[in-house]
């Protein structure tokens, strides 16, 4: 065994008196046996590139990659019902040093090294590598609020703990926060979002990022006619901005401000962080936020500045790596980057899990799961610039949810401290094998980001003359509704004479329906635009979605296109509710790829010619109520 290879196996139960012995490269799913833990007198955790490759390298001066598992602790502190992971009473009789003791044998057998984030403090300071995840600007809404007189003084408390842990040599590094809401109002780009810029142009007056806002904007366009074209809006002077208005990012000009306004965001957030963290720790490495998958790229190029590292948290239900979005992070930032969180979940689980709130990343079968896992592990590490990755976590969550409801078979244990046994055992393959995978990878690092193209319209091949009539001229098309059926979302349709009426419950996500042409796929070419006539409800929104022929979910792996189609979903500006009939007209030059349904990695070409469906969504969080369509048409642009 190789000094380089040590450290990936190190033990974490030698510390408190588990014995050790040589460990064989496949074990059971309980540990049998165990490795000389390692032992840092003094130094800290650096960064090293050896051939193009990113290594931690550990105080003692070996390589270093951190296979981590997140939330190595009950929860008890977490799930509102009685049936969840609480093994120090149910299984060692109120004796936590025992659990304790198990537990690190364990992850040791497993060939992990790292404590994760959100672990039992039991954990920590045992002569074993973890990290700490801080929330350095505390929990309520941080974002919205850097530009705050308070916001430093938030930010020294929230950074306080760190003066505690600056000697320690076992400690990684901080992460800063966890899936800030960089979109807006969660941390995943998600249709229907609010953006910062929109919240910061509606905060009250004298709100510290008024004059940012601005001042940005004013930078931006320098005439309030131009603002005024960009954002629909009818504003008398930028001074205007200064008041609590609504500014809806409705054009592909707007959603470049709101993304670069989040640049601006996350400059005052990661300077005052970072700041305050080196004020009382200059020793450990910055971690970074934990960025929670696709992030507006000015966010990711400003955090370059400050962090050490780039932490990112994906999910993937196929158990392939979204290598291409890892790449532009790397692009992005020149910097190492750690997979915070990745899991698996299977509807065969030993807690009863169904599954059914929080990532989709369920496969039928433990098997699977495994197989999964091992897979991902794999082709992470191949990867140069990656330094790690830390499971999600170490037990199922309670059937019954924890405190947001979900309920997920995340767990290396089931909620009865009880092991899954080929889960385990491909973590202890893939971990023991990890430096080898990593001095193996030849990928050459990246040089060009692939996310910075527009989409576009499918160049017409014919001219459209005039209104393409879509629905309802076409009684024959099917309306299949959709929704977040976990959290209550649910819509119902009701074909009636002169249009169709939508029932909604909006659930977490939101609901909607899709009409699916009885001539299929639909062929719209030469279309701009749509018009579409709605009776939406004040105060409401919804989005129209367009999907090419061969569209599913992300995770599927493969489109069945027609006519060039390559199974894209597109998205285009939010439609705000007066409470009467209006007549809505979209620019489909004004369109954005799906995130969240789609083919990912398609050309950026809006088919036209080979269009599965048109998606009415209603976005989440907006209660119940109804919406009624009287008709939609594909339009050329007027003359």
């Amino acid at each position: 065994m190789n000094a380089g290879r040590s450290l990936c196996i190190i033990t974490l139960s030698a510390s408190l008196g588990v014995a050790c012995a040589p460990c064989p490269c496949t074990l059971n799913s309980e540990p049998s046996a165990a490795h000389a833990p390692p032992h840092y007198e003094h130094g800290f955790f650096k960064l090293s590139s050896e051939g193009g490759r990113a290594w931690f390298v550990a105080p003692d001066g070996q390589r270093f990659l951190s296979q981590g598992v997140n939330h190595v602790g009950d929860s008890s502190h977490n799930a509102p019902n009685p049936n969840f992971y609480d093994p120090v009473k149910n299984q060692f009789a109120g004796d936590k040093s025992a659990w304790v003791k198990r537990a690190f044998s364990r992850l040791s057998s497993w060939n992990f090294n790292t404590v994760g984030a959100w672990s039992d403090d039991a954990f920590y300071g045992q002569q074993v590598p973890y990290t700490y995840i801080l929330y350095s600007a505390g929990y309520d809404q941080p974002l919205e609020h850097v530009f705050d007189p308070y916001f430093e003084s938030r930010v020294a408390s929230g950074t306080e703990k760190a003066r505690a842990l600056k000697a320690d040599p076992y400690l990684v590094g901080y992460f800063l926060d966890n899936e800030l809401p960089w979109w807006g109002e969660v941390g995943w780009h998600a249709s229907g979002q609010k953006s910062l810029l929109e919240k910061y142009a509606h905060a009250e007056v004298g709100a510290g990022g008024k004059r940012v806002l601005r001042e940005f904007l004013e930078k931006r366009y320098h005439d309030i006619a131009a603002l005024n074209q960009a954002y629909h809006s009818a504003l008398v002077a930028f001074a205007d901005l200064e008041q609590s208005i609504d500014l809806p990012v409705r054009t592909r000009a707007a959603r470049h401000d709101a993304d670069n306004f989040a640049g601006v965001i996350a400059e005052r957030y990661f300077a005052v962080t970072t700041k305050a963290l080196r004020e009382r720790d200059p020793n450990h490495l910055n971690l970074c936020v934990r960025f929670a998958g696709e992030t507006p790229w000015p966010v990711v190029e400003v955090a370059a500045k400050y962090c050490d590292v780039v932490s990112v948290n994906q999910y993937r239900a196929t158990g392939d790596v979204d290598r291409r979005l890892l790449d532009d992070f790397y692009v992005k930032t020149q910097k190492p980057i750690l997979v915070t969180e990745y899991s698996f979940a299977a509807t065969e689980n030993q807690s009863g899990d169904p599954n059914t709130k929080g990532a989709s990343v369920t496969v039928p079968t433990q098997r699977e799961r495994a197989e999964h896992a091992e897979r991902f592990v794999t082709q992470a590490l191949s990867l140069p610039y990656v330094v790690g990755l830390h499971w999600f976590e170490w037990a199922d969550e309670s059937p019954q949810g924890r405190f947001d409801g979900e309920n997920q078979d995340y767990g290396l244990v089931d909620i009865h401290d009880r092991s899954y046994a080929l889960l385990t055992a491909a973590h202890t393959r893939v971990n023991a094998a990890a430096n080898a995978i990593h001095e193996r990878a030849n990928t050459p690092l990246p040089t060009a980001f692939q996310g910075g193209h527009e989409p576009q319209l499918h160049a017409a091949s014919k001219t459209l003359n005039g209104a393409l009539p879509f629905f309802p001229q076409a009684a024959q098309h099917q309306l299949v509704t959709w929704g977040d059926a976990a959290n209550g979302g649910a819509a119902k349709v009701e074909v009636q004479a002169d249009s169709a009426l939508i029932q909604f419950e909006s659930g977490g996500w939101g609901a909607g329906v899709s009409i699916i042409p009885a001539q299929f796929p639909f062929d719209a070419s030469g279309a701009e635009r749509i018009e579409a006539v709605l009776e939406i409800p004040a105060g409401k929104t919804a989005i129209i979605y367009l999907s090419e022929a061969g569209v599913a979910p992300p995770e599927a792996g493969h489109y069945e296109g027609k006519f060039g189609s390559d199974g894209e979903s597109y998205e285009f500006p939010p439609l705000f509710g007066s409470g009467k009939r209006e007549t809505y007209v979209v620019d489909l030059h004004e369109l954005e790829r799906r995130s969240t349904y789609g083919n990912q990695h398609g050309n950026q070409i809006l088919d036209l010619q080979a269009l599965a469906s048109v998606d009415l969504d209603i976005p989440g969080k907006q209660g119940s109520d109804e919406i009624r369509l009287y008709s939609l048409a594909f339009e050329p642009n007027p003359r």
